[in-house]
Order: structure tokens, then C-alpha cells, then sequence
């Protein structure tokens, strides 16, 4: 485990937001790699969901309501701050001990 403080890069692999007729919103994320030091330790770790879908809702409202139960929502995905994401080391990597330690946020 490596303490936590450490930054790194990450890509947004999926990004849709949610839609009419009860169309759910979609991220999808990959971890490149952790910086620990000057070294560069290669990552796999991926984490994509939805939101949930408003396609029952919209199926109800369309009966009560008519066409403009079509205008309905779906939600969209949240990922919280400190969410947990495990990751798998995707390269032998060669890192001092001890640790240098993690860059101080600003």
C-alpha cells in the first residue's frame, strides 16, 4: 500500500450525460500511472458506470401525462471526492526506499 498524497494521470474513457426518454448518464475512467518520486509507476484500473435510468418514469408519465411524459430524465453518475479505485501495477518499477514522500497540496 502506498500512502495516500501522491498524484498521477488519469483519462475519462466515456462521458454522456443523461438524455431524454429516461436515458441514464455514463462515465467511464482509466488510471495511467502514480508519481512517486521522479518514477512513473505504470497502472491498470479501470471504473465506468451509469446513473440510474428514468425509463420507468418516463413510461409513466407518458401514460398520464401524454407526449410530455417523453421529456423525462434519466440521472446522471456521480463519482464522490475519495472514491476507491483498486489498481494493478502494470510494469516491474524500481522505487526507492524509503518512499519520497508525497507532494504537499496547495
Amino acid at each position: 500500500m502506498i500512502p495516500a498524497g501522491y498524484s498521477g494521470k488519469g483519462e475519462v474513457t466515456v462521458a454522456e450525460h443523461n438524455g431524454m426518454l429516461g436515458k441514464s448518464g455514463q462515465l467511464g475512467v482509466r488510471l495511467i500511472y502514480l508519481k512517486i518520486g521522479d518514477v512513473h509507476v505504470h497502472l491498470r484500473a479501470n471504473r465506468s458506470g451509469e446513473g440510474k435510468s428514468g425509463v420507468t418514469n418516463t413510461v409513466v408519465m407518458t401514460v398520464l401525462f401524454g407526449p410530455l411524459g417523453l421529456l423525462v430524465h434519466g440521472h446522471s453518475i456521480v463519482y464522490p471526492k475519495g472514491q476507491l479505485m483498486t489498481a494493478y501495477v502494470d510494469q516491474d518499477t524500481q522505487i526507492g526506499l524509503p518512499l519520497a514522500p508525497p507532494p504537499r497540496g496547495d
